[in-house]
């Protein structure tokens, strides 16, 4: 069968007080929020590659996801570009796992079981990265147009199982991977997947 697992990698970005969230999501009755896509200056594709440029004032962020040949394993590599000092980047990971034409309630928490550098989500896959702290809470009523627009259930609950949290400077990358099971041993890098 075919599974959703990770459904997004909401990011972000803290400069002092001023948390900046560059996720785009959107909930039941069509409200969307945050509006991180008014932030994205660019999207472009190297080598299949796509890259989408976050621009904000004089900080310009970049997002590169990439697909394992042969494994169910996707890597997500976040890297700051330019800045006039360090930034914070949070990234929050949303989980489900279903069905991909299904959908998903709260219904009690998922069994989240907490690794070295991340977690496994109800034992069917795992995230990894640096800076990982736990926390756990249902975002309800996630909206997903395209399904609407294909006549399946667009409303559904998603999972925020924490954040990944890591102080970057000009230059630096942060990278996360997500892998369905088998995942013994070390996941493969996300800057590996991304190349």
């Amino acid at each position: 069968r075919r599974m959703l697992g990770l459904a997004a990698l909401d990011a972000t970005i803290v400069v002092g007080d001023r948390h900046i969230r560059l996720a785009t999501d959107e909930w039941a009755g069509g409200v969307v929020d945050p509006v991180g896509y008014r932030d994205i200056e660019s999207f472009s594709l190297s080598d299949g590659v796509p890259r989408w440029r976050f621009v904000i004032g004089d900080i310009v962020l970049e997002r590169e996801v990439a697909m394992a040949h042969g494994r169910s394993a996707v890597g997500v590599v976040h890297r700051l570009v330019r800045a006039p000092g360090p930034v914070r980047l949070e990234l929050t990971p949303l989980c489900t796992w279903r069905s991909v034409h299904g959908e998903r309630w709260a219904a009690g928490d998922p069994d989240v079981e907490t690794t070295g550098d991340g977690f496994v989500f109800e034992s069917a896959y795992r995230l990894a990265g640096a800076g990982w702290s736990t926390g756990g809470s249902w975002f309800r009523g996630v909206r997903a147009r395209e399904e609407a627009a294909r006549g399946l259930n667009a409303e559904e609950d998603l999972w925020a199982a924490g954040t990944f949290a890591v102080d970057l400077a000009v230059g630096e990358a942060h990278e996360v991977t997500a892998a369905a099971a088998p995942f013994a041993g070390t996941l493969p890098a996300a800057s590996a997947l991304v190349k």
